[in-house]
C-alpha cells in the first residue's frame, strides 16, 4: 500500500509542479513562496523514502529520468536528496547501473 501511495505522490507532485523544474533560479524562488511549495516538501520526503522502499506505478526508467533530469536542478533540498539517492542506487543496485548511466548521458 505504501509503495502505491509513494508512486502516486511522486507522479502527482511532478504533474503539479510541471515546468517548474525547467525554470530559472529566480522563478523557482518566487514559486517556493507560493502555496504550491508544499509539493516541493512532499517531493523531498518522497525521494528520501525511495532509498528504503521502491515506489510502484512508476518504472525504474521513468523514475531515474525524473530524478536526473528534473530533480537535480530543482530546489537545492530536492536536488541534494535526488543526488544522494542516485549515488545510493549506483552502489547498491548493480542491475540499475546501465540505466542510470544511460539516463545521465541523455
Amino acid at each position: 500500500l505504501f509503495r502505491t501511495v509513494l508512486g502516486k505522490a511522486i507522479l502527482s507532485a511532478d504533474s503539479h509542479l510541471g515546468q517548474l523544474f525547467q525554470t530559472t533560479r529566480t522563478s523557482m524562488d518566487s514559486f517556493v513562496k507560493s502555496e504550491k511549495s508544499l509539493y516541493l516538501d512532499v517531493l523531498k520526503i518522497s525521494i528520501s523514502c525511495i532509498s528504503r522502499i521502491a515506489p510502484s506505478g512508476i518504472s525504474s526508467q521513468d523514475l531515474l529520468q525524473f530524478l536526473i533530469h528534473k530533480s537535480f536542478h530543482a530546489d537545492p533540498r530536492i536536488g541534494d536528496e535526488a543526488k544522494s539517492l542516485v549515488i545510493s542506487l549506483v552502489r547498491s543496485r548493480p542491475v540499475l547501473r546501465s540505466t542510470i548511466i544511460d539516463s545521465l548521458a541523455k
